[in-house]
């Protein structure tokens, strides 16, 4: 009982942000063209610096085994929810389902994941969960861009902000080098900006959500497998094969990954489909309609998965 009321608190602290960006977007304070930018500087900037945090801490076994284990279950999840959309999402005439096949595999982890983690299961939430945003992004470029119909660029992958913070993040937890007081600092407050200037951008994607699209049975299909068939079926399979019994902080990876397996849509089919020249208009209406449904289904999968872990 105790976890729902967190969990719902802190999803209508999300809700409070979301309805900021939506609100200044309708007053057209902020345009959808904007919020792509500032996209570009969370990813590039900001969530580089929360993963950085996330691995400040000593170096523990239970960290080692925990991180580890957190590895194994997000490729597991990645594979899973990729072998799903194949199946589920079947090619048509026109290019609307390889959006949807994006939509379907591709969580907003990064961004709405961390603030409900923090609120939940602590910072050790967001230490595991970074296992899951380094899939995301190994899996996007590869598999997300073939499936836009794009080709694969190595170097982006290699030069990834996100990729090269695990890797200095890892090479600060083994070898324990301290960090100077002024960059550690600096490191924490750019990391406190992602999680409100990502709930103010999803508010303006909202904004862009016609009524109309709530009739659009391919929008609400492609929701119902990201926000509810692939985290809940997760939740089964973890939980059939006692995986939260494992190790120590078993009950703490397997929420954290199955908190951020559940999140909305990611930003980046917007971001990926306007590269691609691909459906801008339709990439965005997936986010807007999984992120609204998301209000209700990830309170309700995260207090699923705190109560059966």
């Amino acid at each position: 009982m105790q976890s729902a009321i967190i969990v719902s608190q802190q999803v209508l602290v999300m809700f409070l942000m979301i309805g900021c960006g939506l609100f200044f977007n309708k007053r057209r304070l902020i345009s959808e063209s904007a919020a792509r930018e500032f996209c570009s500087l969370l990813l590039n900037l900001a969530l580089p610096c929360v993963i950085i945090q996330s691995f400040l801490r000593p170096m523990r076994p239970e960290y080692l085994s925990g991180f580890a284990m957190a590895i194994g279950i997000a490729f597991a999840m990645h594979l899973f929810a990729v072998a799903a959309a194949q199946l589920l999402i079947r090619p048509r005439a026109d290019e609307g389902y390889r959006v949807e096949r994006f939509s379907a595999v591709y969580s907003n982890c990064a961004f709405m994941a961390f603030p409900l983690l923090r609120a939940t299961v602590g910072e050790d939430g967001v230490f595991y969960a970074t296992a899951f945003v380094v899939f995301f992004i190994l899996f996007q470029w590869v598999h997300g861009i073939l499936v836009l119909g794009g080709s694969v660029n190595p170097r982006k992958l290699l030069y990834n902000p996100c990729i090269l913070s695990v890797a200095i993040g890892l090479l600060i937890f083994f070898t324990q080098c301290p960090i100077p007081a002024p960059l550690a600092a600096a490191v924490g407050m750019l990391s406190a900006v992602n999680s409100p200037l990502s709930m103010v951008i999803t508010g303006v994607f909202l904004a862009g959500l016609p009524l109309s699209g709530l009739r659009n049975i391919r929008l609400v299909t492609t929701a119902a497998i990201r926000l509810l068939v692939m985290p809940l079926a997760a939740i089964a399979v973890i939980r059939a094969l006692g995986m939260p019994n494992w190790i120590e902080t078993g009950p703490v990876v397997c929420t954290s990954l199955v908190i951020g397996f559940a999140c909305p849509t990611a930003v980046a089919a917007i971001l990926l489909s306007a590269h691609l020249k691909k459906e801008v208009l339709y990439a965005s209406e997936q986010i807007a309609m999984s992120t609204l449904f998301s209000l209700v289904t990830l309170p309700l999968v995260a207090g699923i998965a705190i109560a059966v872990f």
